[in-house]
């Protein structure tokens, strides 16, 4: 069971879209810092504490090196700097044996994961949306077959004589309705 969670796991993660790994990786830190501060309050394991807020740091390292501030640089700072106050609080918490300082940072965290968790929910009911129309489209709209001008005009479009009310066609012909 646990190689086909982990094989899932993968799956998951080779098959995300950024927005989603952003996500994944919030989740990541937020379980490493439930860990460190279970490791300080429950357990009484500082060096437990340290190795899981470490990876917890580890994770937040690579969240804001993939910032990309030329998409929008006032955002961009604002999420910057709640990825500062995270590694800060993360750090001291762990310098100082302080689950309050964990529990600081993990609140963050929390609002992060939400907001992404938000966002990729946004964008998958988008392209849900957007699938389903095309399909719409593709399902109303029979292929058009080009028809050639010899056979555009219809019986009602020919002229009609008011004597016997055949339709006159090209070349003098009659046709009999």
């Amino acid at each position: 069971m646990y190689e086909a969670h982990n094989d899932y796991q993968a799956n998951e993660i080779l098959t995300a879209t950024p927005a989603k790994l952003h996500q994944l990786l919030l989740e990541g830190a937020a379980r490493k810092t439930r860990q460190a501060i279970q490791c300080l309050e429950r357990d009484n394991d500082p060096g437990a504490a340290t190795d899981a807020v470490i990876m917890a740091l580890k994770i937040m390292s690579e969240l804001m090196g993939s910032l990309n501030p030329s998409h929008n640089p006032q955002l961009v700072k604002q999420v910057a700097g709640e990825y500062v106050f995270i590694v800060r609080s993360l750090s001291e918490g762990n310098l100082h044996s302080d689950p309050k300082m964990l529990r600081d940072a993990l609140r963050i965290i929390e609002m992060q994961h939400e907001t992404w968790r938000l966002l990729n929910q946004q964008l998958q009911q988008e392209a849900d949306q957007q699938a389903a129309a095309a399909e719409s489209v593709e399902q109303q709209a029979p292929p058009q077959t080009p028809i050639p001008p010899l056979f555009q005009a219809t019986a009602e479009s020919l002229p009609i004589t008011a004597a016997d009310d055949e339709p006159l066609l090209p070349g003098g012909l009659t046709l009999d309705v």
